[in-house]
């Protein structure tokens, strides 16, 4: 694990270039992403933001761009905080919570992508509010498999099909949300 504070400044330049991956599973400490150290990521791999694993995170204030799968991506990690960010992919997911990421709040982020800007998988109790979402071909918000979630206050627009989707989805509470397509 980096001990941060004692980094260099050129070894922090040196990290900020590659992708960022969290896999931790002690929620003792609390991490946070943001705009002042980490400005611009993009990549050309599979993710731009990872974390698995990982509890108590907070990814704010980022632009992750990638040319292909997902700018965003939590995979079985709880109580992380996803906000004010710029997320956009070329192929598949803007944002995508998947496996058991539980009790986590994406708010005021701007996720825009081909396929599914905004995309829960198996994952609970989560908050999704004051987003603007929009893909191009398939919806702006999607909820597979996952329950007890709430979508409220959100811009999603959908070129072609969907705008907000709930599939083998209940209990979510969606209300107060613009939504088009």
């Amino acid at each position: 694990e980096t001990d941060w504070k004692s980094v260099t400044a050129n070894e922090k330049k040196k990290k900020r270039k590659k992708n960022l991956l969290f896999n931790d599973t002690a929620t003792t400490e609390i991490y946070t992403l943001s705009l002042h150290d980490a400005l611009p990521i993009s990549s050309a791999s599979n993710y731009v933001i990872y974390l698995s694993s990982s509890s108590n995170n907070n990814i704010t204030n980022n632009n992750a761009t990638t040319s292909n799968n997902y700018a965003i991506y939590i995979l079985s990690s709880s109580n992380n905080n996803i906000s004010y960010n710029n997320a956009s992919a070329s192929s598949s997911y803007a944002i995508f919570l998947q496996s058991n990421s539980n009790n986590n709040t994406i708010q005021y982020n701007n996720a825009s992508v081909s396929s599914d800007a905004i995309y829960l998988r198996s994952s609970f109790n989560n908050t999704i509010q004051y987003n603007n979402a929009s893909a191009s071909s398939n919806g702006a918000i999607y909820l597979y498999s996952s329950s007890n979630n709430i979508v409220q206050y959100n811009s999603a627009s959908a070129s072609s099909y969907y705008a907000i989707l709930l599939w083998g989805s209940s209990y979510n509470n969606i209300t107060n949300n613009n939504a088009t397509s």
